[in-house]
């Protein structure tokens, strides 16, 4: 029997060697793992950090230059760094997870190059190349200067400045993000960099209903002392809940 041309074309680019068809090509392989490691951090309210941890060493250990493992890393470090009761230790837990989420930054060629060019100056011009795939690397490195910044005060305020630098490129890409966390990075900068009291009071105030995190109202309880944390979050934010009241109840150094 004769194939007909355009099947014998088919045949060919859709046969059984086409990597397209080919189930291992069908799945990324750390798909399952990421999702595992996004239902832990979900739940750590409820049965603490210890899964979403090893979820992620696991995934660092598979994939150490993957960004969406990165700037996982970074959220990861950015939470521990107000769970850990030493000063000292929480400031390492902020810079190792701004260094995560740089690097999951860099990891994009293209911005990485643009970086190198302004000689690694996080600036304006520097974060033009960046998409929407490294809005969660912005954020969670701004995150976590912004900690810093908060812990250290005046002293960090050229951390602030790039921080803020990644927010608002962050601001300006449509991508997922962490509920509330742009508002509390806006909320931060207005507070450090233009000391607008009333734009971050607003902007904290409206990451802490959009996301429910009573750590977004550190830094208002710190600055503002008049404002009062509100504990009826839910059952997701038990760690951050509890954290907060201590810190705020004793200041740390």
């Amino acid at each position: 029997m004769r194939v007909p041309p355009l099947a014998l074309l088919a045949l060919t680019v859709l046969g059984p060697g086409c990597k397209y068809l080919r189930p291992d090509h069908e799945t990324d392989p750390l798909v399952a793992q990421l999702r595992d490691a996004d239902a832990a951090w979900v739940g750590r309210g409820r049965d603490g950090l210890a899964g979403a941890t090893a979820a992620l060493d696991a995934l660092l250990a598979q994939a150490p230059t993957d960004s969406r493992v990165l700037w996982r890393v970074a959220r990861l470090r950015w939470l521990q760094g107000y769970l850990n009761g030493d000063g000292f230790g929480a400031r390492n837990d902020w810079e190792t997870g701004r260094e995560y989420a740089l690097a999951c930054l860099t990891a994009d060629p293209d911005v990485a190059a643009s970086l190198r060019q302004a000689a690694w100056r996080v600036d304006d011009a520097s974060l033009l190349t960046t998409t929407p795939d490294q809005r969660p690397c912005l954020l969670w490195a701004a995150a976590n200067s912004l900690a810093l910044v908060d812990q250290r005060g005046n002293g960090a305020l050229l951390d602030a400045e790039s921080a803020c630098t990644m927010t608002h490129r962050a601001s300006a890409l449509v991508g997922p993000a962490e509920p509330g966390l742009v508002e509390w990075e806006r909320g931060s900068c207005a507070w450090w960099l233009t000391e607008d009291e009333v734009t971050a009071t607003e902007e904290w105030a409206a990451a802490f209903r959009i996301g429910g995190n009573p750590l977004y109202l550190l830094a208002p309880g710190t600055h503002l002392p008049a404002v009062v944390l509100d504990t009826t979050t839910t059952p997701e934010f038990e760690l951050e809940r509890a954290r907060a009241s201590e810190l705020l109840a004793n200041p740390r150094p």
